[in-house]
C-alpha cells in the first residue's frame, strides 16, 4: 500500500508546541513529518526569544501526545 490516509505510507506528523506554566501558548517548535524511526530535533531558546524559567513542551506524534517540563537558565 503506497498511501496511508492520504498521505506516503511510513510517515508520521510530528508537533511540538511550547507554554508557559500558566499554560498561554508561546510558539509553536515543530510540525512535520517524517519518516518513521528515531529523529533528534535541536532548538535554540534564543532563536524563540524565550526567557528564563519553565516551559511545558507538548510532543504529538500522529495520535499519541506526551507533555515535558523545561528549564531554561540563561
Amino acid at each position: 500500500n503506497a498511501e496511508k490516509n492520504g498521505r506516503n505510507a511510513g510517515l508520521e506528523t510530528v508537533k511540538m508546541d511550547m507554554y508557559s506554566m500558566n499554560g498561554k501558548h508561546h510558539s509553536s517548535v515543530l510540525n512535520h513529518e517524517f519518516s518513521e524511526g528515531n529523529h533528534t530535533y535541536y532548538f535554540s531558546s534564543k532563536d524563540m526569544n524565550l526567557s528564563q524559567g519553565i516551559y511545558i513542551i507538548k510532543a504529538r506524534i500522529g495520535d499519541k501526545t506526551s507533555v515535558y517540563r523545561a528549564v531554561i537558565l540563561k
